[in-house]
């Protein structure tokens, strides 16, 4: 039995329905034999008065002074509609109801429809769903949010629910769904698959992603191309690094022994792209982009969308090889490409622009990003709207440049906080885009001093990472990590250390050991336990350093250079000068062939001459401190020089040395400096005993 606002309702929708327009004429309403009455009266507390006064309803005034009357909100008007065509004998006959929605005109019906079928889930009925599946084309796209919807309803008995018990009923859910579907399965039932996947990722319904990718992976076999397409979607949410790179080989291995055509070839490989790229994993990223940029220039020319797309993701590796020439030239190609086939008119083209800004602000070249990102902003807002995450992305990212500037925090925090709410907006606060946000508001507040807020964001960031993301992931190794950093700032090492520890073991697990982040943090590591006066597990991890080093680059020596060094320096600063003096010369045969390793080895000498200095062996520590000094003349190389010399009784020459150490000393550090004042007055001294005065320049005398 209906409410008097249930009749109201369900025939407004009608008259929508047959007039084909979201808007009716209130003076219609006034006449009509079922609503007249309602409308007409004019009590407060009649049903239509009541719909009006709580929104649900709205009048409005048109140019002519006719009134009209509509949904208040256009998401009630699809549930309204929805509800109204499914209680209506007319529409039981779907064949009936798919063919008005290719004939009428109202621009809500297929979001009504859709609210139709989740009713006949509710019910358990799938005919309908699997009728329109098998029709293809643009039908099975009605029933996508349905199907969705359907592998989240849980039957109220079922409260309360732990996580564990939600997953095992939602999986119930979907390998049901996926049952009905495959039981005599059919191309559409593939297409149908995988146009889940892609709603699901497009609204971020991670958890659900990673359930329907276990369902599927049990369920397909590599035969079909549309098979093969499902799995491929499915790949980047699978749980087990190593079996996503399995599979990768697979399609790979599948793509080269089956007959399809260059689309689909693109089609794949893009999926493994993506794959690879969520690994992090850039060498396989750049060889798949590269197999799609050859069969997109052999089949399409230069001028086509897919050959951009290509240069942008190639663009990109070589932002993460550090190659920012080659970046900026496929970024180039990619926006002249878009420039002339979109003419100026598209979003696609402003991804170009941003790209270039982006490799700008690696180089530290702000000024240049800033401009860049400004003008990306301004495209963002005109074709996508303010409240849109790749206008919040560009926001952040302008606010990024301005703090690295360091020349207008203020404005900075305005735009970082503006990019975040917005974020927020879209996608509620525990999201995942945020998380690269807040390290750097982080950042804001820790340069304004006021480091428990820095800390606070940074602290919060690891919890949401790992309620939405998990603690096994890369975002959640890099949240961990920026933690680490702001202890070691605060000279907390005992706490860097542990959060370190708890860090690296996920790097290695989610990027693998041969990532070029992950080849450094044991360096990283003995960097902390150096500074924390822990000499021993300093030089464990720097160990550990050489010996990955060595594993992922056998025959180059010069990646083992800087651990070499620092296991060296930790022995120096020990006194224990004989195995410092080895391990410096282990690190001198890493980049003595190298023709970029100057100052590296300048300082290899310097610290070998310090250690002769201090077991007494003045010949051979002034040999060192000279290669150095030849390499490059610094200020502390020359006065250790002088100072050997003056030992060795050799004062003129110890005199030469002191003078070109004091001048460098005043040029870099100005004359008050302690340590200029320290050379300065031996020089003075050494040179009053020689009456060589003249030489001491009068800038240094007064």
């Amino acid at each position: 039995m209906r409410t008097n606002k249930e009749i109201i309702l369900f025939r407004i929708a009608e008259l929508m329905l047959e007039k084909e327009q979201n808007k009716l004429l209130l003076d219609d309403l006034y006449e009509d034999g079922i609503i007249g009455p309602f409308v007409r009266n004019i009590q407060i507390d009649s049903p239509f008065q009541e719909l009006i006064f709580q929104s649900i309803l709205s009048t409005n005034s048109m140019l002519d002074n006719t009134i009209v009357i509509c949904f208040s909100q256009e998401a009630y008007s699809h549930f309204v509609l929805g509800k109204f065509l499914y209680q209506d004998k007319k529409y039981q006959n779907i064949e009936f109801l798919f063919n008005l929605l290719s004939s009428n005109k109202l621009n809500y019906l297929k979001n009504a429809v859709e609210i139709y079928l989740i009713e006949d889930i509710k019910n358990k009925r799938f005919d309908r769903i699997t009728w329109l599946i098998d029709q293809g084309g643009m039908s099975i796209d009605i029933v996508i949010k349905p199907i969705i919807e359907s592998f989240l309803i849980i039957d109220n008995s079922q409260y309360p629910l732990n996580e564990e018990k939600y997953n095992l009923l939602i999986r119930k859910n979907v390998t049901d769904i996926f049952n009905l579907l495959l039981n005599e399965k059919t191309e559409n039932d593939y297409i149908c698959i995988k146009k889940c996947i892609k709603e699901c990722d497009n609204n971020y319904k991670v958890g659900l992603l990673k359930i329907i990718s276990e369902t599927v992976k049990s369920k397909f076999n590599f035969k079909s191309f549309a098979e093969v397409e499902a799995i491929a979607n499915c790949i980047i949410f699978f749980n087990d690094n190593n079996e996503k790179l399995m599979y990768i080989d697979k399609i790979e291995e599948w793509i080269l022994n089956n007959n399809i055509t260059n689309l689909q070839k693109i089609d794949l490989y893009t999926s493994c792209i993506l794959v690879c790229r969520s690994l992090s994993n850039h060498k396989k990223t750049k060889y798949f982009s590269q197999k799609c940029l050859k069969i997109e220039l052999e089949d399409f020319g230069e001028m086509h969308l897919f050959v951009a797309n290509s240069y942008d993701t190639i663009g990109q590796i070589f932002i993460i090889e550090g190659n920012y020439d080659e970046a900026i030239l496929n970024f180039e190609k990619s926006f002249k490409i878009r420039e002339k086939l979109l003419q100026n008119s598209d979003a696609q083209l402003t991804d170009s622009l941003h790209n270039i800004a982006l490799v700008h602000s690696y180089k530290n070249e702000n000024e240049q990003a800033i401009e860049l990102y400004e003008k990306v902003l301004e495209r963002r807002i005109k074709f996508e709207g303010l409240v849109s995450l790749n206008t919040a992305m560009a926001i952040t990212n302008l606010g990024t440049c301005i703090l690295n500037e360091e020349n207008n925090d203020e404005l900075a925090i305005k735009y970082l906080l503006k990019g975040y709410d917005i974020n927020e907006m879209i996608l509620g606060y525990d999201n995942s885009i945020n998380t690269n946000v807040r390290p750097f508001i982080a950042r804001y507040y820790y340069q304004l001093n006021n480091k428990k807020i820095a800390k606070e964001y940074l602290t919060e960031n690891i919890k949401i990472i790992e309620k939405t993301l998990g603690n096994k992931t890369k975002d959640y190794a890099f949240a961990l990590w920026h933690l680490v950093t702001y202890y070691e700032y605060e000279e907390r090492f005992y706490s860097a250390i542990k959060t370190a520890e708890k860090a690296i073991p996920v790097f290695f697990e989610s990027l693998g050991k041969s990532h070029e982040f992950c080849n450094n943090l044991y360096q990283d590591l003995g960097d902390l336990y150096f500074k924390s006066n822990n000499a021993s597990k300093a030089i464990e991890c720097y160990n550990k350093s050489v010996n990955l080093k060595k594993e992922e680059f056998p025959n180059e020596d010069k990646y083992c250079f800087e651990s070499l060094n620092s296991i060296a320096e930790v022995y120096l600063n020990d006194a224990n000068y004989n195995y410092a003096i080895e391990y410096f010369n282990k690190s001198i045969n890493c980049i003595k062939n190298n023709s970029d390793s100057k100052e590296q080895l300048a300082g290899v000498y310097y610290s070998l001459g310090i250690c002769y200095n201090f077991k007494d062996s003045l010949d051979i520590a002034i040999k060192f401190f000279k290669k150095s000094f030849s390499l490059i003349k610094g200020s502390n190389n020359s006065f250790q020089l002088a100072d050997c010399l003056f030992k060795q009784n050799q004062k003129e020459k110890a005199l030469k040395y002191y003078i070109i150490s004091m001048k460098i000393r005043f040029k870099n550090l100005g004359l008050d400096d302690e340590a200029t004042i320290e050379v300065t007055n031996k020089a003075i001294d050494l040179a009053s005993q020689l009456n060589l005065m003249k030489l001491i320049p009068k800038w240094a005398i007064k």
